[in-house]
C-alpha cells in the first residue's frame, strides 16, 4: 500500500520513468490551473464586490442630490407665496430707488410713499426668479429665514445713535438720493 500507481507501474514494466515523469508534470499543470481559475474567480467577485458598492454610493448621492434640488425647488415655492402674500404693488412710480445686488447697483421704479416706507424699513425688496419685488417687512424676515440671499433691501429702524457717534449731529436727510 505504500507504494504509489505509477511506483507499481513502473515496477511492473508497463511504463517507463518518461512517461511517469510526464503524467506527474501533466497532473502538476493541472492543479496549477484548476488553482489559477480559483484565485480568477476569486478577483472576479471581489471586483464585483468593488463595483456593486461603488453603483451603491453612486445611487446614494444621486438620491441625496435629488432630494436635496427638491428641497430647494420646495423652499423657492414657499418663498414665491410668501412673495404673493406680502407684495406691494409699487406700479410704475416716477423715483427710482437705487440698491446694491451681487456687486452691481439696480434700479426699480416706485412711488415716494414706497420709498419712505422702505427707508423706515417698514418695506423690503426681495428677488425671486429674476425679478425684484417690494415687500412688507414681516414677509421679508420670513423670506430671510429660508433664504437669506433672496432679501435685498431691508432697512432696520434707526435708533438713537451712540454717544460716541462722532456724525450724530449730522443726520441723514430722508429724501437723500443716490
Amino acid at each position: 500500500m505504500g507504494n504509489s500507481l505509477s511506483a507499481q507501474l513502473l515496477k511492473a514494466g508497463l511504463v517507463n520513468k518518461k512517461q511517469v515523469n510526464k503524467a506527474k508534470q501533466d497532473q502538476y499543470q493541472a492543479n496549477k490551473k484548476k488553482q489559477g481559475k480559483e484565485e480568477a474567480l476569486a478577483e472576479s467577485k471581489e471586483l464585483a464586490l468593488k463595483a456593486q458598492a461603488a453603483q451603491k454610493e453612486r445611487t446614494r448621492q444621486l438620491n441625496e442630490e435629488r432630494r436635496r434640488q427638491e428641497a430647494l425647488k420646495g423652499v423657492a415655492a414657499q418663498i414665491g407665496q410668501i412673495i404673493e402674500n406680502g407684495k406691494i404693488e409699487s406700479g410704475h412710480g416716477d423715483v427710482a430707488y437705487n440698491f446694491a445686488d451681487g456687486g452691481k447697483i439696480k434700479k426699480i421704479y416706485i412711488t415716494k410713499s414706497i420709498r419712505g416706507q422702505l427707508g423706515k424699513g417698514q418695506l423690503a425688496i426681495v428677488a425671486h426668479k429674476g425679478q425684484y419685488q417690494v415687500v412688507t417687512s414681516p414677509a421679508a424676515r420670513k423670506i430671510a429665514e429660508l433664504d437669506a440671499s433672496a432679501v435685498i433691501v431691508l432697512n432696520t429702524p434707526q435708533h438713537q445713535p451712540a454717544e460716541d457717534d462722532p456724525y450724530a449731529a449730522f443726520p441723514i436727510p430722508d429724501d437723500l438720493e443716490w
